[in-house]
């Protein structure tokens, strides 16, 4: 530790030998104090790296799962007018108008969809994230 952080030396006299006892301890209690904080400030400054490292993870895995997400359900507008020959997919497919098959069909159809379409981007975020890193995601919890 420090010099400057150290109780001044007293007097010498009988005073001052029976106060040294009381002396050492207040100085151990300081060490063991400074040393305490220094811990925290390590575990926490851990903490925030963690955490910001965490956020910036999801922003960047986000951003590319919901990209592939639009542009899977845009491509699958296009592919259900001409593969199927349905004409448009149903706006709302829980719209009790709308034609059974049409409506499960899309449904399926979107979400293994677009799930495959982000999963394929996330599984890329994560591959560009250890490129650019060199370590892996943080997982999600």
């Amino acid at each position: 530790m420090t010099d400057f952080n150290r109780t001044p030396a007293l007097a010498v006299g009988p005073k001052a030998k029976a106060l040294q006892p009381y002396v050492q301890a207040v100085d151990d209690q300081r060490d063991r104090l400074i040393q305490s904080i220094a811990e925290f400030d390590k575990e926490s400054r851990q903490e925030v790296l963690y955490r910001m490292e965490r956020l910036a993870w999801n922003v960047f895995s986000g951003v590319a799962a919901g990209a592939a997400g639009i542009a899977a359900s845009l491509l699958l507008k296009k592919l259900w007018g001409d593969a199927f020959n349905r004409g448009v997919p149903p706006e709302d497919p829980s719209d009790p108008n709308a034609d059974w098959v049409d409506a499960v069909g899309w449904t399926v159809i979107t979400g293994v969809g677009v799930g495959v379409a982000t999963l394929v981007a996330r599984r890329g975020a994560a591959k560009g994230w250890k490129k650019l890193t060199g370590s892996n995601p943080i997982p999600y919890q």
